[in-house]
């Protein structure tokens, strides 16, 4: 029981981090400057800094940022991976 409420949460967990990203995503690339491109890019901004350092010397780091794109593809795993423990 303990066991099925952990993994629950932890899909919970996923998913709100799914959406902020995706959120930041859209805030950045597709919204003109408003108050919602501000507030994410002041409170959520930080937490992307790490990957952009990781990626700054890899190839992949072009004229599009890829750190997101990356980020939401090892969290639509791990929430995958939670899918297949229920």
């Amino acid at each position: 029981m303990l066991f099925a409420i952990l993994i629950k949460g932890a899909y919970a967990i996923l998913m709100f981090l799914e959406w902020l990203i995706l959120l930041y995503f859209v805030s950045i690339w597709l919204l003109p400057d408003c108050w919602l491109r501000r507030t994410f890019i002041e409170y959520v901004g930080p937490f992307f800094v790490p990957i952009r350092k990781l990626l700054k010397k890899s190839v992949l780091q072009s004229k599009i940022d890829f750190s997101y794109i990356i980020v939401l593809l090892i969290i639509f795993y791990l929430k995958n991976m939670v899918i297949t423990f229920l």
